[in-house]
C-alpha cells in the first residue's frame, strides 16, 4: 500500500493520487532515510532503528548531521524513460537510425549488409526496444583489441555528465541526445548498463585495464553508478581482479580516496562514496603492490593515497590555489574517517608527511593519525 504523506491515508498499491486528500504519491523508499538498512515490502516503520517510513522516491544515505546531503536515486527499472530524439530524420547511416530510435531503418541496414558491427553505437541508444532489437537481430562486437562494449558505454556517460555539469545548456543533439537533467543522463546510461548485465556481462567481470565495472564508475567519477552496482547488483567493494606478475591492484577504496575533485558536486561525491564504501565493510588498511619504474615494489593504502595526494598538491601547479585548498581540506577530512574506522598509518605513510613542505598541515596530519613529532620530524 501507499501512505499518503500528508494525511496519512492507506491506498492501493496501484494509486497515484491520495484517494482521501488528492496529494500525489510517489513508491515507498528502498532504505531507511535515517539509518540507510535496505527495507522489504512497505513497513510504515524502519525494523532496525524504529523510524517512520514515508513514501519518497529517492534515498538519502545516511550522512552527518551538518553535512551536505548526495542524493542518490536507486530506482533505475524502467529504462524506456530516456528521452528520444526528436529533431529532423535526415538518415545517412547506422547512428542515424538508433539515435532517432527506428527499428524497421536499423533493421533496412542491417539486412543490406552496409552494417556488420553496430555495438560502437550502444551508447546512442536511447530506449530499451532498440537495445533489444540490436541484441536480437544481429551480432554485438562485445570485446574487441582495445577495448570492450561496457568500458566504452562509461567513457560516453562519463564525457555526457561532465559535459553537462559544465554547462547544462550543452547541445548534445548533435549525437542525438536531448538532457532536461542529470537525471536524464543518468537514466539513460544506467538502463544501458543494466541491459548489458542481464544479457551478457558479469559484474565482477574484468574489463579493460584490468579494472571490474565498480572501479571503472569510481576511476571515472560515476558515483550514482557505484551506488547502483553495489546495491542492486551486489558488487563487492573489496573485489580485485588477480594478475599474473605478483602485484595487486588498488581497491576500490583506494580508488576512490585518490580522486581530485575539481568542483562541489565532485567535493560532495566524493565525500559521501567514501564514507560509503566504508560503511559497506571496505579494507580500510588493503594494501595495493606494484612495481616502480626501477623494479622496487611499492605499496599503498587508502590512508597513504591520500597523503600521497596531499603531498602531490603543495608542489602541483596544475590546479588552482582555491582548488588545492579544497582539495587538501577534503584530503584531511577523508583522513580522519580512514583513523575513526582503525586505519593505521605505515611507515611510507610517515615518510611521506615528513616531506610536507607545510608546518602547520604537517602538525594538522600528524595530530589526526596520532603520531608524536618524533616520528614525522
Amino acid at each position: 500500500m501507499k501512505i499518503c504523506l500528508k494525511c496519512n491515508h492507506e491506498n492501493k498499491d496501484t494509486s497515484k493520487f491520495c484517494e482521501e486528500c488528492g496529494t500525489k504519491l510517489v513508491d515507498a523508499p528502498k532504505f531507511c532515510p535515517e539509518c540507510g538498512i535496505k527495507l522489504t515490502g512497505t513497513p510504515k516503520f524502519c525494523p532496525e532503528c524504529g523510524t517512520k517510513i514515508g513514501n519518497i522516491s529517492e534515498v538519502t544515505p545516511v550522512m552527518d548531521e551538518n553535512e551536505t546531503d548526495v542524493i542518490i536515486t536507486s530506482d533505475f527499472e524502467s529504462y524506456d524513460t530516456i528521452i528520444p530524439y526528436d529533431g529532423d530524420r535526415n538518415y545517412m547511416d547506422m547512428w542515424n537510425a538508433i539515435a532517432f530510435g527506428d527499428i524497421e531503418k536499423a533493421k533496412e541496414l542491417i539486412d543490406s549488409g552496409e552494417e556488420d558491427d553496430y555495438s560502437i553505437f550502444v551508447s546512442d541508444v536511447h530506449n530499451v526496444k532498440m537495445l533489444e532489437f540490436l541484441w536480437d537481430y544481429g551480432n554485438f562486437n562485445l570485446y574487441d583489441e582495445n577495448d570492450d562494449l561496457l568500458s566504452r558505454v562509461i567513457y560516453k556517460y562519463s564525457s555526457d555528465l561532465n559535459d553537462y555539469r559544465k554547462n547544462p545548456e550543452y547541445d548534445f543533439s548533435s549525437h542525438g541526445d536531448v538532457y532536461t537533467s542529470e537525471d536524464d543522463i543518468h537514466n539513460k546510461y544506467l538502463g544501458i548498463i543494466k541491459f548489458l548485465l542481464e544479457k551478457h556481462f558479469d559484474v565482477s567481470e574484468t574489463l579493460s585495464y584490468n579494472e571490474t565495472l565498480l572501479m571503472k564508475a569510481i576511476d571515472n567519477d560515476l558515483v550514482k553508478l557505484a551506488y547502483y552496482l553495489i546495491e542492486e547488483w551486489n558488487a563487492d567493494v573489496n573485489y580485485v581482479p588477480a594478475i599474473d606478475n605478483g602485484q595487486k591492484l588498488e581497491s576500490p577504496l583506494i580508488l576512490a580516496c585518490r580522486r581530485t575533485p575539481e568542483n562541489d558536486i565532485l567535493f560532495k561525491e566524493k565525500r559521501f562514496l567514501c564514507k560509503y564504501l566504508i560503511k559497506k565493510g571496505a579494507n580500510v588498511n588493503y594494501q595495493s603492490v606494484r612495481l616502480d619504474p626501477c623494479g622496487d615494489l611499492e605499496y599503498t593504502t587508502p590512508l597513504d593515497s591520500v597523503l600521497e595526494k596531499i603531498s602531490f598538491l603543495e608542489f602541483s601547479t596544475a590546479y588552482e590555489d582555491d582548488i588545492k585548498t579544497k582539495n587538501i581540506d577534503e584530503s584531511l577530512y577523508i583522513l580522519e574517517l580512514l583513523v575513526k574506522n582503525n586505519a593505521k598509518p605505515s611507515e611510507e605513510s610517515i615518510n611521506t608527511i615528513r616531506d610536507f613542505k607545510s608546518h602547520d598541515l604537517k602538525e594538522k596530519v600528524r595530530i589526526l593519525l596520532h603520531l608524536t613529532r618524533e616520528q614525522v620530524a
